[in-house]
């Protein structure tokens, strides 16, 4: 089978592309490679990559100075980061406690499962289905999730929402030493 590929800049790559600049490699846009990718596992070498995780959480800045920062993780992949999650002031309690449920029956779905849900825009699951307050969704998830989607999370589709929240929290998020382009 024949493939022709057309390309309006400079080199084929989109969003997905690095670029080598005075000994630096530089990735466009919004981009990590996500481990736990089932097809990507299958497609790619992983150790031919050489790649290099980031933490497993993030870092989030609710107000000036360095006491309004918080590293956000699951405290069992980071345990260094329990208190700061525990502190963390745009998560009420409860907040906290509907947030490890909803993460803990993801984790138990299979992807199979997660695919056939009724799809609804990801700013109902957060706060109908799961119950989460405006603080935590305002806060967190819409930037978060909006860089990764580009898309405000009334636009975002739950089901995939869903899909990529679970392969955070199955693997890493990293980039090859290469570039995403590697």
């Amino acid at each position: 089978v024949g493939v022709r590929v057309f390309e309006s800049s400079d080199a084929t790559g989109g969003r997905v592309r690095s670029d080598r600049v005075e000994g630096f490699t530089l990735d466009r846009g919004f981009a990590v490679f996500l481990t736990a990718y089932p097809e990507s596992r299958a497609a790619f070498d992983y150790d031919g990559l050489d790649l290099h995780p980031f933490c497993p959480g993030a870092m989030v800045q609710t107000g000036p100075g360095a006491s309004n920062r918080f590293l956000v993780a699951d405290p069992l992949r980071l345990p260094s980061a329990t208190l700061d999650t525990i502190a963390f002031p745009l998560a009420s309690a409860a907040d906290k406690l509907r947030l490890v449920l909803a993460i803990v029956s993801l984790k138990l779905s299979s992807l199979e499962d997660i695919f056939s849900r009724p799809d609804v825009p990801t700013r109902i699951l957060l706060e109908q289905r799961w119950g989460l307050s405006d603080a935590l969704i305002d806060g967190f998830f819409r930037p978060f999730f909006g860089g990764i989607f580009l898309s405000p999370l009334e636009g975002q589709s739950s089901v995939l929402f869903e899909f990529v929240l679970r392969m955070f929290t199955d693997g890493a998020a990293a980039l090859p030493a290469g570039g995403l382009g590697a």
